[in-house]
């Protein structure tokens, strides 16, 4: 009997998660599966976990004096769910993350956890890279962290999800095989994904994006305008509006959406859309686009909307593979500006 330790820290990593622990219930059912999140929201009721832990948050800035004794006590919560006559195996989404971070490369946790990873959107598929810029802001962390400032963070060079590292024996997702992920680390979760609800084509919802944060005042205007503009050259005024855990009012004022069409939910899209029966999705590049097309294939209709006046703040590189990924799963391109 081994112990499984998912780590969370978002609503669509708990979804994620949930299908991941039906799939190892599904071929170890004596093992012991645990969900342990960072997550504010409550924990939803599920009978797949055989445990359910609130860890104290570390987020959303790993920079404070009690942030190390933070982790030290989230540590020893994990460490109660651990058997020393069993094997115990945590199941983080990226190495970036600072809890994830910090419980990888603790050294003192090689010999307690083995590591495997759950797909955490669509940064895994089109593998960005650690830049030099981005690894001396983890080396600014690591001191701080190093002189009692923040959670200790160590820096590292490769793929900013880690999942080529050899620690990590397995990556569980959704079609692994448009990721550059090897096979032999693949377990697919498709199936463990229940497809219940009948999605109608005619009900839309938009996914807002928080692109607003990093644009000017015209931008953000004529931004919405083009997105606005689209969807009534579609036919799709009468959309429902769904905000990113990271947007704020004044994206969701923006769109001036009627009121009755704001979905307030702390759900992921994909946990909802059973209930919703959205069958029309509207997004930039979230990936819900991705995991819905790939979930219900051609029972629903994805649509990215690409920013061909280059305000959305996202590398040419990045997106042009992460439209490289719609393009392969069937989610529809269209221009905006």
């Amino acid at each position: 009997m081994n112990n499984h330790i998912f780590i969370t820290h978002t609503a669509f990593q708990e979804f994620i998660a949930e299908a991941s622990a039906i799939n190892i219930k599904k071929n170890n059912p004596s093992d012991i599966i645990t969900l342990a999140t960072e997550n504010t929201v409550k924990i939803r009721d599920n009978s797949i976990w055989d445990r359910k832990i609130q860890l104290k948050s570390l987020t959303p800035s790993s920079f404070g004096k009690n942030k190390e004794s933070i982790y030290r006590e989230n540590l020893i919560t994990l460490n109660e769910l651990t058997n020393k006559h069993a094997q115990t195996t945590l199941y983080i989404s990226d190495i970036q993350w600072p809890f994830n971070n910090r419980l990888y490369f603790d050294k003192n946790n090689k010999q307690l956890f083995n590591f495997k990873m759950i797909i955490d959107g669509t940064l895994a598929y089109y593998n960005p890279q650690k830049s030099i810029y981005s690894f001396l802001k983890d080396t600014f962390k690591y001191a701080a962290g190093e002189f009692g400032f923040a959670l200790r963070y160590t820096p590292y060079f490769g793929s900013v999800m880690g999942w080529e590292r050899s620690r990590i024996s397995e990556v569980y997702g959704l079609n692994l095989l448009l990721s550059p992920i090897h096979p032999a680390k693949h377990v697919n979760i498709e199936k463990e994904i229940s497809k219940s609800g009948n999605l109608d084509i005619k009900k839309t919802i938009f996914l807002d994006q928080p692109f607003h944060n990093h644009m000017s005042t015209s931008d953000i205007r004529s931004f919405t305008e083009d997105t606005l503009n689209f969807l009534k050259k579609e036919g799709l005024e009468d959309t429902h509006y769904k905000s990113h855990h990271f947007s704020n009012k004044d994206n969701i004022n923006t769109f001036n959406f009627k009121k009755e069409n704001l979905l307030d939910t702390s759900e992921c899209i994909e946990r909802i859309i059973p209930t919703y029966g959205f069958g029309t999705i509207v997004s930039y590049n979230s990936t819900a686009l991705f995991t819905l097309k790939t979930i219900y294939k051609d029972n629903i209709r994805c649509i990215a909307l690409h920013d061909k006046k280059s305000r959305i703040n996202v590398s040419k590189e990045n997106l042009k593979r992460i439209h490289e990924l719609f393009y392969k799963s069937g989610v529809e391109l269209h221009e905006i500006g």
